[in-house]
C-alpha cells in the first residue's frame, strides 16, 4: 500500500517486491505500468475507496487481470491531508 499518486521511483520498487520475485525485465515494466495507471485512476476519482486486482498474470506478451473489484465511497476533504504534492 502506498499514498497515490504514484512516482514511477515507487512503481519501480513495488514491481520489483517480494510479490513479483520471478519476474523478467519485461514483465516488470509491464506491472509497473498497471500500477502507475491504478495510481492515476485512483488520483482522478478520490470516491475510489479500495480496488483488487486478483490474480494479475503477467507474461511476455503483456499484462492481465483476471478479477477485479473496486469499491466507491462518498469523498470528503481531509483537513490535515498526509497525500503528498507532485
Amino acid at each position: 500500500m502506498r499514498i497515490v499518486p504514484l512516482t514511477d521511483l515507487t512503481a519501480s520498487r513495488l514491481a520489483r517486491s517480494a510479490v513479483a520475485v520471478g519476474l523478467e525485465e519485461r514483465q516488470r515494466e509491464s506491472v509497473e505500468l498497471v500500477l502507475l495507471r491504478l495510481s492515476a485512476l485512483a488520483d482522478a476519482l478520490p470516491e475510489l475507496a479500495e480496488v483488487v486486482l486478483n490474480p494479475v498474470i503477467a507474461n511476455d506478451t503483456g499484462v492481465w487481470v483476471t478479477d477485479a473489484r473496486a469499491r466507491v465511497a462518498p469523498w470528503r476533504r481531509d483537513l490535515a491531508p498526509s497525500v503528498r504534492r507532485l
